[in-house]
């Protein structure tokens, strides 16, 4: 177990609570303390080491709130142009200098945007247009130059701060469903990527049940998961907040004790909570029970279960008697955790038949699953990148995967008829998506919890409304941590300001949010950054003084298959500047039992 490891990679690289935060209000996003643990550099390509270039920034005599920028050297700050008018204001003393700010975009040349100095030691402001950059990323460079024969240097900076800053979506209430409080049904299949359903666009015949179901919801075409495990995304679906402020960051911590869960939020007022889980990562000893009066959890059991966990066609019974028991008074919160795409693939005949290549018999199937076991469940190939595994292996395992999708389809279909049998269906708020994706060398691995890229974290999102109120499909890049505020609003529950997320239902007015993931995993350790247009992904696992950043164009490479980081620096900047303001706060959740980790350890969710 990693678990002092995993705590000195949180406190040095999260940075996710403050990006999953509400944009700032008009008036002004303060940039001071980005512009304190800045780096400092003396030319382009020298830099001083992080520790130094804070140093530097402390320590002015007359105002010990100020940054001090040092003279001779560049002091960079980024900021991301909305496309309102956005000026920068900056309040600056310089006394035996001049302040030089410069700005670029990515592609651009620099342009300066002020020089001058203060008389008599008094605080200057001045207000810099930044309209030439609206919707772009810029960098911005401040820099104090010695004026020949003063007596003494002295700058610096107690104000920096964008003015007019656009503040992103804006959610509005929506007018309460007619009738009582509905029901909430949040059913996650655990493994399952969005584009191996063709509601997403596949054409094979994974989802019909699905695709019918989206026909009367709200598709939201570009949802992005918190993490690619488990426990991680789970925690932020059932939260409302993002890993760093959940606290199960790692196999080794739970949720944190003050979190306060959805159904905890639910029963409090007037729902009833019942949970029905496959995966032991979402279980009792991480917390996940809190709030529910009722929490079923069917373990894995790889000596009894070909697939180890319980299929969903099983899991449906259990649920089905549930609902019959419950169909009628006060309302309920149902979460549902199947795992049917998950490894091992081994789908019934029937669910595998579509997706059998001509010539394949189901023995070839068995002994391909076999023979990637020592790539799954913490033997010993797993997570390596590249992959060993053959290609030819790894396309057996990805028709599997589609057949067990089918099962996953045919459960969840079961659900939504029982729902109209027992005439449910249009009183219940009933939500489905998954908590991560799955690879098959999309960027040469298999598997999941080992990278932040598309096809892991790129996960469905369908809301059905009670009686089909809206559906339709939304474009905008949305997030986990929105699921949490919508159910609650539909409920009549107030969200509280603690809530990362917003409503899914919200009208905005720009769709361009910042979406931070988190993963920190069998010793792999990456944030990011997603928004409409790029996703930047930093690596923390590298032994290099400055993790590296890829950056990639979603406009055209949404499979992020090309880095394109060396031609937007600003963006990688910036994408720094964004992870590396939060991490003040985090806090990894309290260290779960060491029983309960010598069973992951069993399972293969622990590999040390």
């Amino acid at each position: 177990m990693r678990r002092g490891s995993s705590a000195l990679v949180g406190l040095l690289c999260l940075g996710a609570s403050w990006l999953a935060a509400a944009p700032p209000a008009l008036g002004g996003m303060d940039l001071l303390p980005d512009l304190a643990a800045a780096d400092v550099c003396a030319t382009e390509e020298r830099c001083w080491p992080r520790e130094t270039s804070i140093a530097l920034h402390r320590g002015d005599p007359d105002e010990p709130d100020a940054v001090r920028l040092p003279t001779g050297s560049w002091t960079s700050v980024y900021a991301r142009v909305a496309s309102d008018p956005v000026k920068l204001a900056l309040d600056y003393v310089a006394v035996g200098t001049e302040l030089i700010v410069q700005a670029r975009a990515d592609g651009a040349p620099d342009v300066a945007l002020h020089r001058g100095s203060a008389t008599g030691g008094a605080w200057r402001r001045v207000a810099l247009d930044l309209a030439p950059w609206r919707g772009q990323i810029v960098h911005l460079r401040l820099r104090p130059e010695a004026i020949p024969g003063a007596d003494g240097h002295r700058c610096a900076v107690r104000r920096l701060e964008l003015d007019g800053v656009d503040p992103g979506p804006r959610p509005t209430r929506i007018e309460p469903l007619p009738g009582n409080r509905p029901n909430a049904i949040l059913y996650v299949v655990d493994t399952l990527r969005a584009d191996r359903l063709g509601c997403y666009g596949y054409a094979r015949p994974t989802s019909p049940r699905m695709d019918a179901f989206a026909r009367s919801a709200l598709l939201f075409r570009d949802a992005v998961a918190q993490s690619s495990w488990t426990l991680a995304a789970t925690a932020s679906l059932l939260t409302g907040r993002t890993p760093p402020n959940h606290g199960a960051v790692d196999v080794g911590t739970a949720l944190r004790p003050e979190v306060l869960t959805l159904p905890e939020r639910l029963r409090a007022g007037g729902y009833r909570t019942a949970a029905f889980v496959t995966n032991s990562l979402v279980s009792r000893s991480y917390g996940f029970d809190r709030g529910f009066a009722e929490f079923h959890q069917y373990p894995e059991r790889p000596r009894e279960r070909a697939a180890t966990y319980l299929p969903a066609r099983i899991l449906h019974r259990r649920i089905r008697r549930w609902l019959d028991r419950h169909a009628t008074g006060a309302p309920f919160f149902l979460y549902v955790h199947s795992t049917d795409p998950h490894w091992p693939y081994l789908p019934a005949p029937r669910h595998a038949r579509p997706f059998r290549k001509a010539g394949r018999t189901h023995a070839d199937e068995e002994a391909a699953v076999r023979a990637a076991r020592p790539y799954f469940f913490g033997n010993e190939h797993q997570g390596e990148r590249p992959t060993t595994m053959p290609k030819d292996r790894v396309a057996v395992l990805s028709d599997l995967y589609d057949g067990d999708v089918r099962a996953a389809d045919e459960a969840f279909g079961l659900l939504v008829d029982d729902l109209a049998r027992l005439r449910l269906l249009d009183r219940t708020v009933l939500v489905l998506t998954s908590d991560h994706g799955e690879e098959f060398l999309d960027h040469d691995g298999i598997g999941h919890g080992q990278t932040l890229h598309e096809e892991v974290v790129h996960v469905p999102l369908l809301v059905r409304l009670p009686g089909a109120a809206r559906r339709g499909e939304v474009a905008r890049a949305v997030q986990q941590v929105d699921v949490a505020p919508t159910i609650l609003e539909l409920a009549g529950v107030t969200p509280s300001d603690d809530l990362e997320g917003r409503s899914l239902l919200g009208e905005t007015n720009n769709g361009d949010a910042e979406i931070a993931s988190h993963l920190d995993y069998l010793g792999v350790h990456c944030d990011s950054i997603t928004t409409g247009r790029w996703k930047a992904i930093r690596d923390l696992g590298t032994v290099a003084t400055l993790a590296p950043v890829a950056v990639y164009d979603r406009d055209v490479d949404r499979a992020e298959r090309r880095d394109v980081s060396s031609e937007r620096l600003a963006v990688v900047g910036y994408a720094r500047q964004r992870l590396r303001r939060a991490v003040v706060g985090f806090r990894p959740g309290p260290e779960v039992d060491a029983a309960v980790l010598a069973r992951l350890r069993a399972l293969g969710y622990v590999n040390e």
